[in-house]
């Protein structure tokens, strides 16, 4: 039998190691890179990034944010003081100061009201409100009455002035503007209330021999539409007046001033028989 010659056998050999090399090799590329590419996937999943300007980078952990500390109740702050010199503002009025809600007879009650301010020349701004107990379709007006004041008024005729009616707030035309002597008025429809504004001239007197500027001034309703017994109220404005007496009342009732100057008024309502107040007057020089 004839010996394959060395080269042949060698051939035979490659023959048969190169299919089973590549078996071999096919084999472990199957085995391992599976298992790269998995590891290379989890470590990718680890740390995931974010595009930058066309950049990857990888992202930082996140910090959680700190709390902040708990912040205390805001105080209020106080009230500060007013500047030296300077008067805080008045506080809303309550009852029992100036500005209250005027009561009492001419306002809520039958009666007469009568607030005053003298002028330099010794004049009366006078208003008077009045409500009846019954409606009224007629009033009855009359210059007071100054005899009864004293000598020093025997010679006065007073008069009411640029007289004006309104009545429940809304001004009536009137046919004259003088009241000199007692009138009527016959209104157009019945009445509860009614306010007359008016200047009284010459119901002041100088007083002489006395120190310069004193002087006496008597004052009175003009309304004569109630019954006697009516309250009458007299309150004054301004530091013209001095003092108040009440000539018709007796003994230490005659002196019927209350309150302060520039603010005073009689002490007890006067029925309207005995409505007749005396002012003391500081007024200019002549």
């Amino acid at each position: 039998m004839a010996t394959a010659h060395p080269s042949t056998r060698l051939r035979r050999l490659a023959g048969v190691l190169g299919p089973l090399l590549l078996v071999v090799a096919a084999l472990w590329v199957y085995a391992v890179l599976p298992s790269a590419s998995v590891l290379h996937s989890r470590a990718t999943a680890r740390a995931p990034t974010v595009t930058v300007a066309g950049l990857k980078a990888p992202t930082p952990p996140a910090i959680p944010p700190a709390t902040p500390p708990a912040t205390p109740p805001a105080t209020p702050p106080a009230s500060a003081p007013p500047p030296a010199g300077r008067t805080p503002p008045p506080s809303p009025t309550t009852p029992g100061t100036t500005g209250r809600r005027v009561t009492g007879p001419g306002v809520t009650e039958p009666g007469i009201r009568i607030s005053t301010t003298i002028a330099a020349d010794g004049t009366l701004q006078v208003s008077e409100r009045v409500r009846v107990a019954s409606e009224i379709g007629r009033l009855e007006l009359a210059p007071p009455d100054l005899t009864l004041a004293g000598d020093e008024f025997s010679g006065a005729y007073p008069s009411a002035t640029q007289l004006r009616l309104a009545v429940g707030g809304q001004p009536m035309a009137l046919t004259f503007s003088a009241l000199t002597a007692p009138r009527a008025i016959v209104l157009g429809l019945p009445v509860h209330t009614y306010e007359l504004r008016y200047v009284l001239v010459g119901a002041s007197v100088r007083s002489v021999p006395s120190k310069a500027g004193r002087a006496l001034a008597a004052l009175g309703p003009v309304s004569q539409s109630l019954p006697p017994p009516s309250p009458v109220v007299l309150v004054t404005r301004g530091k013209a007046v001095r003092n108040l007496s009440c000539p018709l009342l007796s003994g230490n009732e005659v002196a019927c001033s209350d309150g302060v100057r520039g603010a005073m008024s009689v002490r007890e309502p006067l029925s309207l028989r005995s409505a007749l107040v005396i002012l003391q007057l500081d007024l200019p020089r002549p």
